[in-house]
């Protein structure tokens, strides 16, 4: 999945200013996805807000990606 993506944005770029907890081994934040469309020279900024969620023992058990 990864790779495509980077073959079709390969200059893909993540701001990211804060980290905040949300409840027990959960984690949010607020994001700016800025990137070039590798076949029409477009540039492109996305926002959005990102959830991950972790097992007891540190694995990702959960990740949620919407809009802000």
């Amino acid at each position: 999945m990864m790779a495509g993506f980077f073959a079709r944005f390969p200059d893909g770029y993540w701001t990211v200013p804060e980290y905040r907890w949300v409840g027990d081994n959960t984690v949010e934040f607020a994001f700016v996805m800025t990137a070039t469309e590798a076949s029409t020279g477009q540039a492109i900024e996305r926002r959005g807000i990102e959830t991950l969620a972790f097992t007891d023992d540190g694995r990702m058990a959960r990740l949620e990606v919407r809009d802000p």
